[in-house]
């Protein structure tokens, strides 16, 4: 669709993610104990925490082999096939339109 790879970005390891998360979120307690504000709004804010570092790095690689082996699924058209209609909806709905500059 014209992006940019995920693969070809800057990547940091998850051990310095998780720390840093963890630097952050201590950080924001001593901040909530300082001005009184609730540490849930402060982490909030402060968006880095370990759970946010679990979840960027989390597999999100799906397999229906054993939904085929265990309940005989046959999918009604091929992944290929999906991913081309995917792509083609997120190009007519969801992209933003770039207005014609025709002078």
């Amino acid at each position: 669709m014209g992006f940019t790879s995920l693969f070809s970005k800057m990547k940091l390891p998850t051990w310095l993610m998780m720390t840093l998360a963890y630097i952050v979120v201590f950080i924001g307690k001593i901040w909530s104990n300082i001005t009184g504000t609730p540490e849930h709004i402060v982490n909030y804010k402060l968006k880095l925490n370990p759970f946010a570092v679990k979840m960027l790095v989390i597999d999100r690689e799906f397999n229906i082999k054993n939904a085929q082996n265990d309940l005989h699924y046959t999918p009604l058209i091929t992944f290929e096939q999906g991913w081309l209609q995917t792509i083609k909806w997120f190009q007519e709905n969801w992209l933003p339109k770039q207005p014609n500059n025709h002078i």
